[in-house]
């Protein structure tokens, strides 16, 4: 029988997680297909509490060695790290793509790094499958949503964003020449574009 009691985190989807009462909603399964979808909630102190559990347990034989807190316990750290990573990049990115970094001075156009960090944060919303991912940027950027939808077109058109159609899953993905652009300027190292 295979390591069924070994789970791993299918999707987290979060839009914030540095305020008390953030929620996330997470999914997990393991290797014989049972799966656990619950959520989980910041606390005052910054811890993370699972809460609204639901089950589908696939695999009845093994079943009675496993339960919803069990499996949920396995991993809560995991999750915990991997919604704290997130939040430190989409804070660092938002400091990219402040009002001051896009005035236009002379006719001259926005910085190329500018450009590159809101692909950077376009790409780190859209890993937590935002559902509203306009308006999260156009927060981030302190902007009306119709400027950050043109932003988003334009970073399609300079190439720093992918589009449909150019590769697995290139949609929203950061391309290579925008990572190499936050690389030569120093805002992100070659070790973290990987």
């Amino acid at each position: 029988m295979a390591e069924a009691t070994n789970w791993n985190i299918d999707s987290i989807q979060c839009s914030s997680w540095k305020n008390t009462n953030d929620v996330a909603n997470v999914e997990i399964s393991n290797v014989a297909m049972d799966s656990i979808s619950f959520q989980v909630v910041r606390t005052p102190d910054g811890d993370i509490v699972p809460f609204n559990t639901s089950s589908d347990f696939r695999s009845d034989d093994w079943y009675i060695w496993t339960t919803e807190s069990g499996a949920i316990d396995s991993i809560i750290l995991e999750i915990d790290k991997e919604l704290n990573e997130w939040q430190a990049n989409i804070d660092t990115a938002t400091q990219w793509v402040q009002p001051n970094k896009w005035f236009v001075k002379r006719g001259q156009a926005v910085e190329e790094e500018v450009w590159a960090g809101l692909a950077y944060l376009f790409e780190q919303r859209a890993s937590m499958f935002e559902t509203k991912i306009v308006e999260a940027l156009a927060k981030d950027m302190k902007v009306e949503p119709l400027l950050a939808k043109e932003r988003i077109r334009k970073l399609r058109d300079k190439g720093f964003l992918g589009t449909a159609g150019k590769g697995n899953a290139a949609e929203g993905r950061i391309t290579k020449s925008a990572m190499e652009v936050l690389i030569e300027k120093g805002l992100m190292d070659a070790q973290e574009s990987e």
